[in-house]
């Protein structure tokens, strides 16, 4: 009756990105047969190299046989990266790794422990090149079946546990930066601002930018220039982190950069500061924040 449905987004918005399009999403949805109750964050995904060439900008990515999913829509993420995307099969990377076969992978850092590919690699490259998430959803069938009390207590119960799962996912990654520091693995951020503008005028001059509707990409650059708490639907995730209900969080921009603040350094984000809450989308591509399509980073 619920699944998860795992959609992960290589283009810069999603449907589980709450303040984007939420009528759309919900269409989309209603003509999938499904009622969304949430996006379920798991992890941003990092390059994890072999080689120990410093990366700091998608040109030093040039020859590097980065193993993506064979897909045509993941191999051109590889080459947004400016990497030579490999297909291969995820039970085979460690071996790849090994044997040299390929010089790296794209996973979130749990996944690189999980699979042991720190064993095989020199280094973790925090490009955040990509939001993980699964969408749980529950058929509109079942929904509609239920009373609105007990639509109201389903969906507590699923902000909820996706609160939980949130924070605990990144605490997680936070603890994993230093566990492969400690495997002697070199884990650094490169110049993500570089990686944003190659990965987005590539798919901007792509097929895959056709079907977007037009002005969506002008309103997911411009949604960080409005005061944020205005839209309390994109602090959702926010809010989750910090545990703190919705209805608590008050229409001001201050309290919102705040909050942001506090999720983003207690899990150790790479930012200098909160530039988000009054700087231009240029400069937010490429931290922690679990907002599906849309990052913080530093400058």
């Amino acid at each position: 009756m619920i699944g998860k449905y795992n959609t992960p987004s290589i283009r810069r918005t999603s449907p589980a990105s709450p303040s984007i399009e939420v009528s759309k999403r919900s269409r989309i949805a209603a003509g999938s047969g499904i009622h969304i109750l949430g996006p379920v964050y798991f992890g941003m995904r990092q390059v994890n190299l072999k080689p120990t060439k410093k990366i700091e900008a998608p040109a030093d990515m040039a020859g590097m046989k980065l193993r993506m999913p064979g897909s045509e829509a993941w191999q051109f993420l590889g080459e947004a990266l400016g990497a030579n995307p490999t297909p291969r099969a995820y039970t085979e990377v460690y071996t790849g790794l090994q044997t040299g076969a390929i010089d790296g992978q794209d996973n979130p850092l749990p996944n690189d422990k999980n699979m042991k590919f720190y064993e095989v690699t020199s280094q973790i490259v925090l490009t955040s090149d990509l939001v993980g998430y699964d969408l749980l959803a529950i058929s509109n069938e079942a929904w509609d079946a239920l009373s609105p009390d007990q639509q109201a207590a389903l969906q507590a119960a699923a902000d909820e546990i996706i609160a939980w799962s949130t924070a605990e996912h990144l605490e997680e990654e936070a603890e994993l930066v230093e566990f492969f520091k400690q495997e002697g693995l070199d884990v650094y951020t490169p110049d993500v601002d570089a990686f944003r503008q190659h990965a987005q005028q590539m798919y901007l001059e792509s097929e895959f930018a056709a079907d977007w509707p037009e002005g969506m990409l002008e309103r997911i650059n411009a949604m960080w220039l409005r005061r944020l708490a205005d839209d309390v639907a994109a602090m959702l995730l926010i809010v989750y982190a910090l545990e703190v209900h919705p209805g608590d969080i008050g229409a001001s921009a201050g309290l919102a950069c705040d909050a942001s603040a506090r999720v983003l350094d207690a899990q150790g984000a790479p930012i200098d500061g909160l530039y988000a809450c009054g700087n231009d989308m240029e400069s937010i591509m490429a931290g922690r924040y679990p907002g599906p399509g849309i990052t913080l980073g530093r400058r």
